[in-house]
């Protein structure tokens, strides 16, 4: 694991893991919608047709914590921060046993 303010690399064993805690998290991407609308105001005879579409992800920082509820190292703006520590806390699994 490299830490992102410092530059170090960290050897952080599963087995001294404790918890990943996702931190800022927002959506990023792009998207667009149309909408098509014939008829007067009021009428009840007037048809509407929309589409929309939307293409992002999710960004967030982790956290990787030791047993002492330290920090041991942070990655930041991480692309689908929820998967990648969900594969870290069912690895934790196998040595917490």
């Amino acid at each position: 694991m490299e830490e992102g303010v410092n530059g170090h690399l960290t050897r952080l064993p599963y087995s001294e893991l404790y918890d990943v805690v996702v931190t800022n998290q927002h959506s990023t991407g792009t998207g667009y919608h149309y909408t098509m609308r014939t008829g007067m105001y009021h009428s009840p005879m007037a048809n509407y047709w929309g589409m929309n579409q939307w293409t992002g992800q999710q960004i967030g920082d982790m956290i990787f914590l030791d047993k002492n509820g330290n920090a041991r190292t942070t990655w930041n703006n991480m692309v689908s921060p929820h998967g990648i520590q969900q594969l870290a806390k069912a690895e934790m699994k196998r040595f917490h046993k």
